[in-house]
């Protein structure tokens, strides 16, 4: 929040929501993140960052930013989460084993 001069609860801001989409883009590119690694929306770590931001916030005894005021998820995070899931790349999927391969492994036992 210091490079985007602003405090760390918010404070003073009519409109929080732009400042966790810088939030969420920089978790997002790996400047915020943990592991320093780009992040994937697929995966569902990059909301688990804004998660925990609303927890701190709630923790606090403050009003969870990400929230509209009818309690659900902020239009605009939402947008720009399924954004980033339509960019992200397919997860590779794997091929189940064959019924037929487990009962004659079964058989053989």
């Amino acid at each position: 929040t210091r490079s985007l001069g602003v405090g760390p609860y918010l404070l003073g801001l009519p409109d929080p929501v732009p400042i966790l989409q810088v939030f969420l883009r920089r978790v997002r590119d790996g400047r915020y993140a943990i592991c320093k690694s780009a992040i994937y929306a697929r995966s569902a770590e990059a909301y688990m960052y804004l998660r925990a931001v609303g927890q701190t916030f709630a923790w606090l005894g403050k009003a969870d930013p990400r929230l509209d005021s009818t309690g659900n998820m902020d239009f605009r995070i939402q947008r720009q989460l399924k954004h980033y899931k339509n960019q992200d790349p397919v997860p590779s999927r794997q091929k189940p084993f064959p019924v037929e391969l487990l009962h004659s492994a079964a058989a053989r036992l």
